[in-house]
């Protein structure tokens, strides 16, 4: 995953920029210009997008620290009033269409990486991984779907799914669906991930989970279909599909990534700015205060 830095002086511009960012980049935001270098230096960004006004004016006096970065990113500007430097790599009229802004983003990121397009050994090599997986399904059961021990905790289940999730979800893997193997991979990914996302919904429902016990008494690996489409109760698949809007989707995204990496604080401030574009999701309710007791624990 790229890094990508975030400066505005507005919160909302912020989480504007932050929700209609491409897939793979996880954003550290700052509303200030001035004693950046430190936090600049401990990430390697691939991007930096600059928003003026800074809440401190400090704006020239970022450019001059991005720029003394030993691997400086590309930087972006998105200008209010018709004035840009000279000294950076791309500008845009803000507010700027999404699309517009997702394609400059990434062509600064691949000239940051030195790509001239997409890696397609790299994506058979991709593809080849995930029909392995998806071949072996049918001789796994849930638990060894999800990688984790049988009988493993409700947070074991949860963690792992998040994990998968971070690498398998089709989302991640729709953007050369205009290509015949993108589309190929696509459909791929989007098999193995509908079965963990069974395993998932399974061994964390209570009830489904009994009847899964029940079934490997008998020897079976997964549970029939009409078990599966039977009234339960309702949990969402994974974090992201608790969302209720696109702009949530967008950050519940970035905080299940930084879960999966154990990336606490981060996802904490992402699931409080879906918090705020969904104030009465239950789920990101629950997810907020989780992250929050952890975080507590962490301290003591």
């Amino acid at each position: 995953m790229d890094h990508i830095f975030l400066a505005s002086g507005s919160v909302e511009t912020l989480k504007a920029l932050a929700a209609e960012l491409p897939d793979g980049f996880k954003p550290l935001a700052s509303r200030r210009g001035e004693g950046m270098a430190q936090k600049l230096r401990e990430h390697d960004f691939s991007v930096a997008i600059v928003c003026p006004p800074l809440q401190d004016g400090a704006q020239a006096r970022l450019l001059e620290q991005l720029r003394a970065l030993s691997n400086p990113p590309g930087i972006l500007w998105l200008r209010r009033d018709g004035n840009a430097p000279s000294h950076v790599d791309t500008t845009l009229d803000y507010p700027v269409p999404g699309p517009v802004f997702r394609r400059a983003v990434t062509t600064l990121r691949d000239r940051h990486r030195g790509d001239a397009g997409p890696d397609v050994e790299r994506w058979q090599a991709f593809y080849r991984e995930v029909r392995q997986r998806r071949q072996a399904l049918s001789d796994q059961t849930y638990w060894e779907m999800l990688g984790i021990e049988e009988g493993a905790d409700h947070q074991t289940v949860v963690d792992a799914f998040d994990r998968l999730s971070r690498r398998y979800h089709p989302d991640r893997y729709a953007q050369h669906r205009s290509e015949s193997w993108g589309r190929k991979l696509h459909k791929e990914v989007s098999a193995l991930y509908t079965a963990l996302t069974e395993a998932h919904e399974v061994l964390s429902d209570r009830q489904l989970r009994k009847r899964y016990r029940d079934t490997r008494r008998q020897g079976k690996r997964r549970l029939p279909p009409d078990v599966l489409s039977s009234p339960t109760q309702q949990v969402p698949s994974s974090l992201s599909d608790a969302a209720q809007t696109s702009k949530g989707r967008r950050f519940l995204q970035m905080a299940q990534s930084e879960l999966a990496d154990d990336d606490y604080e981060d996802a904490l401030q992402h699931l409080k700015f879906a918090q705020s574009v969904e104030p009465d999701n239950p789920h990101i309710d629950e997810k907020v205060e989780e992250v929050q007791r952890h975080l507590e624990k962490e301290q003591d």
